[in-house]
């Protein structure tokens, strides 16, 4: 670990925004991506650093994603496979009685059939290391692991036929509850020119802070949280919807 992370002195941290925090994250990110998609061993200061700048966007994320789930009385098998599946997709289908994802089902039509798919992970890998004194459950509490099955099976499929808001309501809560799964993607993206430019064959031979840098000059960041205060104005009026 270079000293390019420790832009912040630890009583500092208190005092980060969420566009600092967010930035901070993705600088992890990088990290992550250069040590082959792995934890990077971090001195306690810098594991401090980028975990509470982790939660501080976890936090704002699981409170609107909790307050939409809260309103929207789906059945559990819906919310589990929400919660389990990485990938979304809708198609309007012809409309048929009733919805499969709320306990409204027997007074709603669904028009659209649901299809989440893809391999189920655990949130904890894309969460930084926690020094010793985060351990505490307020913050543990952002980092639930949402794994696979009992049997631990890959890819897989489920689909519900819904109506108009499940539909809506479910999409934002499946981006929200995915999005850093869906950010390490992003990040990962975003460096393969740098990679390439640099003909990096070894990974350990990286740099993560210039292809840090790099993210910054080519706007890269700014732009990835452009999108993030888009979604959460998005997430927000689905409460109206």
């Amino acid at each position: 670990m270079r000293g390019g992370a420790m832009a912040l002195m630890p009583e500092e941290f208190s005092q980060l925004d969420l566009p600092t925090s967010f930035k901070i994250y993705v600088q992890y990110l990088v990290y992550w991506i250069a040590n082959d998609r792995s934890k990077p061993e971090l001195s306690h200061d810098n594991a401090r650093y980028f975990y509470l700048a982790y939660i501080a966007v976890a936090r704002v994320i699981d409170s609107i994603e909790q307050s939409l789930v809260a309103s929207s009385a789906w059945v559990d098998g819906f919310r589990v496979d929400l919660n389990r599946f990485p990938e979304y997709s809708a198609t309007g289908i012809a409309s048929v009685p009733g919805c499969e994802a709320c306990h409204f089902r027997q007074n709603r039509t669904a028009t659209f059939c649901v299809t989440l798919s893809g391999t189920p992970y655990s949130r904890l890998e894309l969460a930084p290391p926690r020094s010793v004194e985060y351990l505490a459950s307020s913050e543990a509490d952002c980092d639930t692991a949402d794994v696979a099955g009992d049997d631990g099976a890959g890819s897989m499929t489920a689909m519900y036929k819904v109506g108009r808001t499940c539909k809506q309501r479910s999409e934002l809560c499946h981006e929200l509850h995915h999005y850093f799964y869906h950010l390490a993607h992003y990040v990962d993206i975003a460096l393969l020119p740098a990679l390439s430019k640099e003909g990096a064959n070894d990974q350990s031979d990286l740099n993560p802070d210039d292809l840090v840098s790099t993210l910054e000059e080519e706007g890269v960041i700014d732009r990835l949280f452009h999108d993030f205060k888009s979604l959460l104005t998005r997430a927000k009026a689905g409460f109206t919807t």
